[in-house]
């Protein structure tokens, strides 16, 4: 998931795309670590399958809510991870990584309000600090 957003990237692309399919685009359209999962899962290693939720849903929550859930579905997973995959997490001058919110054992059902949290994990004082 990812929770940091930068303008050129809000607004292109996918808002939510398989994590198979996540491994044609860029690390900084989706985050090093989404990015890096991708990869290794087009390769064959047996990576846990989800969704990646890009920094345009966040931009446009009301159209990526549904897409998070239809994301998930037939993944077989009765709980999931919800965490960030950044795509300005590690910067020359700064590191965020472990910064934003991680939500472990998240039902199918809680699946949006957890994106939403990590999301909004963006903005607390620890954040910016």
């Amino acid at each position: 998931m990812n929770a940091h957003h930068t303008e050129e990237n809000v607004g292109r692309g996918p808002l939510v795309i398989g994590l198979v399919g996540a491994a044609a685009l860029d690390p900084s359209e989706i985050g090093t670590k989404a990015a890096n999962l991708a990869r290794l899962a087009d390769a064959g290693f047996p990576v846990p399958l989800g969704p990646v939720v890009t920094p345009g849903a966040e931009e446009r929550w009301k159209e990526a809510r549904p897409r998070v859930l239809e994301a998930a579905t037939g993944l077989g997973a009765a709980k999931f991870a919800v965490r960030s995959s950044g795509t300005a997490e590690d910067l020359e001058g700064a590191s965020f990584a472990g910064q934003y919110e991680t939500l472990l054992g998240v039902p199918f059902e809680g699946l949006p309000g957890a994106v939403r949290r990590v999301f909004d994990s963006a903005d607390v004082s620890r954040v910016a600090a």
